[in-house]
């Protein structure tokens, strides 16, 4: 969790938490923690990957066959794993050596939508 400073507290909060975005699609839903010393805690919390990871094995039997090329959807990770494999690092600093090597390892074939080495 990492915190961040708040000019004041928002109107709408319920009780000490406040959720501030939901995605219906990847089930993954974030709250805000507002503390007393005037920041705020940020907590994302994942419901249910089922739907996701169904939905990446949908996609990626609809594209065998396809072509690479420019804009192809290849992996579709939730936040939290995205940040726990090193992801977001990776994309910070542009290293596409570790960001293929973790696409194409086998034990993250789930996140992948799209067939092929990277």
């Amino acid at each position: 969790m990492k915190s961040v400073n708040l000019p004041s507290k928002p109107k709408e909060w319920d009780g000490d938490w406040r959720l501030v975005d939901y995605d219906p699609f990847t089930d993954i839903s974030e709250w805000y923690l507002y503390n007393n010393d005037n920041t705020v805690t940020i907590r994302k919390v994942q419901h249910n990957v089922d739907k996701l990871l169904s939905h990446n094995a949908e996609q990626f039997n609809n594209q065998l066959g396809d072509r690479w090329g420019d804009g192809k959807i290849v992996a579709k990770i939730p936040q939290n794993v995205f940040e726990e494999l090193g992801l977001d690092d990776a994309f910070a600093n542009k290293d596409q050596a570790y960001i293929a090597k973790v696409l194409n390892d086998s034990d993250n074939a789930r996140l992948r939508t799209f067939k092929g080495n990277i």
